[in-house]
Parts: structure tokens; C-alpha cells; sequence
């Protein structure tokens, strides 16, 4: 997981990051990552492929997103986009649910 500061997909650090065998699931491909610009791909959960292409971990990615927590955090207060991001994050948050079974 992290910051990563991918431009776009295809750009030189997004082959370089998946060209080390980093999986990102389906579902976080596309999810937006920038409150400002929805075409920015800056940060990743990922992790490690295993044989044969599969993710290795020892549980089950199910699903994941983003949380767009423009005008839902430090309502009343007025807060420009650029105000908001230095109070909070100019990223929205990623988050990934697995089962453990």
C-alpha cells in the first residue's frame, strides 16, 4: 500500500509497478484516488502475485473502494477543495475487506 505517484495507467512507473509482479484486484483499478483530478492513480493497494498469476496472500480479497469524504468531514466551515486537502488529504482514502476463512 501507498503513495505511489502513478500519472495515469500505461505511464512508465505504472509498468514498472505492475512489471514487479504487484496485483491490483479489479475493483480498485478504477476507483478515483484524487479529490481534484479523477484520472491520477497515485495510491495502490497491492501485493504480490504467486504462482501462476494468483494473488499471494493467505485470504480472500472481496472487495474494495474509495471513501469520498468531500462534504462529508468539516461541513459548516466553507472549505474550498484546496482548503479541505490541506485540513484532511487531496487523496481519498483506500480501503480493502478480505476473508480470513
Amino acid at each position: 500500500m501507498g503513495d505511489f505517484n502513478i500519472g495515469a495507467r500505461g505511464d512508465v512507473l505504472a509498468q514498472t509497478f505492475l512489471s514487479e509482479g504487484l496485483h491490483i484486484p479489479a475493483p480498485l483499478e478504477q476507483v478515483t484516488r484524487s479529490i481534484f483530478d479523477e484520472t491520477k492513480f497515485y495510491d495502490h493497494i497491492a501485493w504480490f502475485d504467486g504462482a501462476g498469476g494468483r494473488p499471494k496472500l493467505s485470504m480472500e480479497f472481496l472487495n474494495g473502494g474509495n471513501f469520498d469524504f468531500v462534504g462529508k468531514v468539516l461541513t459548516g466551515r466553507n472549505l474550498s477543495k484546496q482548503q479541505l486537502s490541506f485540513m484532511m488529504s487531496d487523496h481519498y482514502p483506500l480501503w480493502a475487506e478480505f476473508s480470513l476463512t
